[in-house]
């Protein structure tokens, strides 16, 4: 996590996730035999069976959902207190960094407890509503993200199926957000580096941006207001070069598409 002040008194929270459901709908496109920018690299094989309703705008509008859905200032409006306790459990096993550099020592339990309380409260007075919309015809907590598809049923049904194909195959699995907190908790010239890279986000004061990994087989960004997928090959060694090329690329184009 990324606390990244500005010369003027603004603040951007910078978080790095894997989210199980945000990298569903994008190994979906390879299943399905269909693709959407970003994502037109994967291979499309000829003998996987398109499913009707399932085109590029549909799946581009249940990916926006699933993003904003899954999105921390979306989570803290709808769990409150709930999401609270989870992301402090989250944020005790990952590196907090301000301005790039580990300016917290959590290892006294009342300490900790006090830095993690100031970071969430910090993050529910960035919090706008404006960027990060509700999705407000589902529950608050769901098991899936094919419960925010909105379109035809076969479609829903088809999906729930895919779901249960992925969650017990190997390709989920593959976690860059854990190999990017591990790199950074041994070398502090790559947090400093990341940290560099975000600040091209500046601009956009007081705001909590959310990079969420996704695996896919070429390196690509894609921006939905304050929150980025970054794809990275899950069959290469985790690369800092390239993550912190796609950060930069990302953080140049903010607003791009939103929510």
């Amino acid at each position: 996590m990324f606390i990244i002040p500005d010369a003027n008194g603004g603040t951007t929270l910078a978080e790095f996730h894997q989210d199980e459901f945000i990298d569903f709908p994008v190994w979906v496109l390879s299943q399905c035999g269909i693709s959407a920018p970003p994502f037109t690299t994967h291979v499309i094989w000829p003998d996987r069976p398109q499913l009707n309703g399932l085109d590029q705008a549909s799946w581009e509008n249940w990916f926006r959902r699933v993003i904003c859905f899954r999105h921390t200032c979306s989570r803290i409006q709808r769990e409150g207190s709930s999401y609270a306790v989870e992301q402090k459990n989250r944020l005790s096993s990952v590196p907090l960094l301000y301005n790039g550099h580990t300016g917290f020592d959590l290892s006294d339990p009342e300490y900790a407890e006090s830095v993690l309380d100031w970071y969430q409260k910090l993050a529910v007075r960035l919090l706008k509503p404006a960027d990060i919309p509700l999705v407000d015809t589902v529950p608050s907590v769901i098991d899936s993200p094919v419960e925010l598809w909105q379109g035809d049923e076969s479609v829903k049904k088809e999906l729930g199926h895919l779901w249960l194909c992925y969650q017990t195959s190997p390709y989920c699995r593959v976690h860059h957000a854990s190999d990017l907190h591990r790199l950074l908790v041994r070398d502090d010239a790559a947090s400093e580096r990341v940290n560099a890279a975000l600040r091209g986000a500046i601009g956009r004061k007081n705001t909590v941006l959310m990079f969420n990994f996704v695996n896919y087989p070429d390196s690509v960004a894609a921006v939905f207001g304050p929150s980025i997928v970054i794809g990275l090959s899950r069959d290469q060694p985790f690369s800092l070069d390239i993550v912190e090329e796609q950060i930069r690329m990302a953080t140049q184009r903010f607003g791009e598409v939103a929510c």
